[in-house]
């Protein structure tokens, strides 16, 4: 009976400085937190220039281009434990490519389709640069996986769905000018995020963190037609790329919170 009196004793001892400990370590965060959020966008392949496969069409002249762009926004989340959080944001952002130059003639099978067959290979000279522009709003709701190596510096790993609607069109370079109808649509992928918190401290708890970012996505894509393509009458279709990505599969930043 001594024996269980002591090993009751002991477990209660042990117990008690386990609390201790989780219960200080957890006092250095804030449960509930809000966040900006801003953000770079790239493809990790070529969609303009020359690249004719993508779009079915192409200026001969152009340099190579990145489809690429920023994104912005708020967010907050819930700390549930030193390990584990969730997060809901808020993001706007733009992308876009610049397709032919003005005065280039645009290449490709696409040109035949688009003019039903008026226009054979080659386009009519381009009346301004083009560019594919896409201006999206996007909601993010996910989980995260923190790794604490300090309290000043935690790694984390995010899970997240992005869904919401966007807008494209072919425009000029600040898009103030629409060559083509444009599309409205929405959709939904999954993300995975890579990022690492830098705390900084004020009265024993987060006052501030700096968290630099990688993302990597599948785009939210579209397969409408675009009408009025570039000259009145001409409608390009999605056939030479069922669908078309109107947000980059790339994405980095820094995320700013308390």
């Amino acid at each position: 009976m001594k024996k269980l009196y002591k090993i009751i004793f002991l477990f209660f001892v042990i117990s008690l400085n386990f609390n201790k400990f989780v219960f200080a370590e957890q006092n250095y965060w804030n449960t509930l937190y809000f966040s900006a959020i801003f953000g770079l966008g790239i493809n990790p392949w070529t969609k303009g220039g020359n690249y004719i496969g993508y779009w079915g069409f192409v200026d001969e002249n152009l340099d190579k281009e990145l489809f690429g762009g920023y994104q912005r926004g708020v967010g907050f989340g819930y700390r549930l434990s030193k390990f584990f959080e969730i997060f809901l944001n808020y993001l706007s952002g733009e992308y876009k490519v610049l397709l032919g130059k003005k005065g280039d003639q645009l290449y490709g099978g696409a040109i035949s389709d688009a003019s039903n067959g008026q226009w054979h290979s080659y386009s009519p000279p381009l009346p301004d640069d083009i560019y594919f522009t896409s201006k999206v709003q996007l909601m993010q709701s996910g989980t995260r996986v923190i790794f604490p190596i300090t309290k000043f510096i935690e790694p984390n790993l995010g899970l997240s769905v992005i869904f919401g609607g966007f807008r494209c069109a072919f425009t000029n370079k600040d898009a103030s000018r629409a060559y083509s109808d444009s599309i409205h649509d929405g959709g939904a992928n999954l993300a995975l995020t890579l990022g690492v918190n830098f705390n900084i401290f004020w009265n024993d708890s987060i006052f501030l963190k700096f968290t630099p970012y990688f993302e990597i996505s599948g785009p939210l894509v579209t397969s409408k037609p675009m009408y009025n393509w570039i000259w009145k009458g001409w409608t390009y279709n999605r056939e030479y790329n069922h669908e078309l990505a109107v947000s980059t599969y790339y994405r980095f930043g820094i995320i700013i919170g308390d």
